[in-house]
């Protein structure tokens, strides 16, 4: 069935991948860090080792994972899943 609720994402909203760096959420699930609830983000997706996997409240973080994460621009910064410093991949 399809549903007639609309999402308003506005210009101000962005979905960004981010590479998990911060020790503090390894193995604790997206309901641990009350992603949504704190953030008013979504974890849409997550890459581990190469495999696509996807996001649900009880998935647990792994260092090293690449999530996709989904919210205002104003919380992007304040999300606990990277400690914020430049990540720059190098191609080899």
């Amino acid at each position: 069935s399809q549903t007639e609720t609309k999402i308003p994402l506005g210009n101000k909203f962005v979905v960004q991948e981010i590479l998990v760096s911060n020790k503090k959420i390894v193995n604790k699930s997206f309901a641990d860090i009350q992603l949504f609830a704190s953030y008013d983000a979504t974890a849409t997706r997550i890459r581990r080792s190469g495999i696509d996997i996807i996001s649900k409240a009880n998935t647990k973080i792994k260092l090293g994972d690449k999530i996709t994460i989904a919210c205002p621009e104003t919380n992007i910064k304040q999300v606990p899943i990277k400690t914020w410093k430049p990540w720059n991949p190098v191609a080899i």
